[in-house]
């Protein structure tokens, strides 16, 4: 069964196609806006510029060759003005009268000639002209000014190249678009048609990878790592079911025969106290087991993470070698303990003191008499590692992780009490605070196994754990 096709109209990738393409074309519009605006601010420097060289020009045409040469070149300036060009004089003598020029009337306006004026061009230009005006030696005064018109039909040539340019912008910002999102559609049509294949029930199928290393490549790599946690889980469920299987049927299958034998042959009234004990106690062993199930299950959910709380490693593993204390002593064994003052973290208390006390159980079982039991509490860059060393005869290589699923017991220990699950509810533990749970072999060479639990980060400081511990004493 393959995945459902999505409606090209409705997906996502068309809206990001079309928001994507109308940024461009906004983003596009904007640059040539400003374009057309930098173009306009340079014209207009550049005709005032010019306004000023023209008044230079002719205020230095009448200090060389007088009023009557400043005439003749004004009219030959006036004679060269262009309608995309315009300019306009006008020169006055001292008592007003108009000598030659294109403008009308002298503006009113006009009082500092050291500034630039804007005034309206006469008709029928509706542009601005740039003006300016000089006072000269003799008293007369003169007016040079330029139209604005070439920069108007400038502006107006930029937007209209805006206005024409925005559509086939918007159509290759499209179309663009339109080749990246068919490339990441491919590439999520094979996770969604590979994950349709693993709810199909193929655990074993994998997301193949481009090995681009971009976001869909990683995804599909973190994808691929949870179904691989998914299949392992899967696996030992179904390991947990067949220990299920030989670990419960079998006691419970025994125990309804020693009943259905108790209905044919009842037990002297003398024996029948002790055979009571015999099947509670069967029946107690089995329930232990299912309890023991039921708890692995809340650590592995990661719901109890919610009631954490600042304790003290170093505490718990203190209290738990106290607990065990008079055990080992009656076999001779030796606790050794190289602990830290304090081991600030945020967990459980009860279920580090759990995982602690496990774990020193399993030392003291495959420890010899006379032995001893190492216990180091130590602090890593990022976590608190406790390990716990034992003189027994060791766990294979080779069983060193199979020992952590759940139900397993070796052969050795299938007569000894027990039921399969203090090592897969440490690991539980110690995964619920961050951590891990491994065993290993002595570094030192010599028989035994080293228990090694990780938990962490470290956040809380042992101050705050004091302050916690005192206000629940208070309350």
């Amino acid at each position: 069964m393959q995945a459902p096709r999505v409606n090209v109209l409705r997906s996502v990738s068309l809206r990001l196609t079309l928001l994507n393409a109308a940024l461009f074309s906004l983003c596009g519009g904007a640059l040539l806006l400003f374009v057309a605006w930098m173009a306009g601010r340079f014209m207009l420097f550049h005709v005032q510029e010019s306004v000023d060289a023209e008044l230079d020009i002719l205020a230095s045409e009448f200090r060389t060759d007088g009023l009557y040469s400043l005439s003749q070149l004004i009219g030959e300036r006036m004679h060269a003005s262009s309608p995309f060009h315009r300019r306009v004089y006008r020169l006055e003598d001292a008592s007003g009268r108009v000598l030659t020029g294109n403008l009308q009337h002298w503006p009113d306006v006009l009082v500092d000639p050291q500034r630039r004026y804007q005034l309206p061009s006469p008709p029928p230009s509706a542009s601005q002209l740039i003006v300016r005006f000089a006072r000269l030696p003799d008293g007369s005064r003169l007016l040079v000014g330029f139209d604005e018109e070439e920069i108007a039909q400038v502006r107006r040539e930029l937007y209209r190249a805006v206005l024409w340019g925005l559509p086939p912008t918007m159509l290759l910002a499209i179309g663009s678009s339109l080749l990246l999102t068919r490339a990441s559609r491919r590439q999520v049509r094979n996770i969604a048609d590979s994950a349709h294949r693993i709810m199909q029930g193929d655990l074993t199928h994998r997301i193949e990878r481009s090995g681009s290393g971009d976001e869909f490549d990683a995804l599909s790599a973190t994808l691929n790592e949870m179904l691989e946690r998914i299949q392992l889980a899967v696996a030992a469920i179904r390991s947990a079911t067949d220990n299920i299987a030989h670990d419960l049927r079998t006691p419970l299958t025994r125990h309804r025969a020693r009943l259905e034998h108790a209905l044919q042959h009842p037990p002297a009234p003398a024996q029948f106290e002790e055979w009571t004990r015999r099947n509670l106690a069967e029946v107690d062993r089995i329930l232990a087991t299912f309890n023991a199930l039921l708890r692995l299950a809340t650590i592995e959910s990661g719901t109890l993470r919610a009631g954490f709380a600042p304790v003290d490693l170093a505490a718990i593993v203190g209290d738990a070698v106290e607990m065990y204390e008079a055990v080992a002593a009656e076999r001779g064994v030796r606790l050794r303990c190289e602990l830290l003052s304090a081991a600030p973290l945020d967990g459980d208390r009860d279920l580090l003191f759990q995982a602690v006390v496990n774990l020193l159980d399993n030392a003291l079982k495959a420890a010899p008499d006379g032995s001893t039991v190492s216990i180091r509490l130590e602090r890593e860059p990022s976590r608190l590692r406790l390990s716990i060393a034992d003189q027994g005869p060791g766990v294979p290589e080779a069983l060193r992780e199979k020992v952590f699923e759940r139900l397993y017991r070796g052969d050795d220990a299938r007569g000894s009490r027990g039921h399969g699950l203090g090592l897969p509810i440490v690991r539980a533990v110690a995964r619920l605070h961050a951590g891990s749970c491994t065993l290993q072999a002595r570094s030192d060479g010599a028989a035994g196994t080293v228990a090694v639990l990780d938990v962490g980060p470290e956040r809380r400081s042992l101050t705050r754990i004091h302050e916690a511990a005192m206000r629940r004493q208070d309350a």
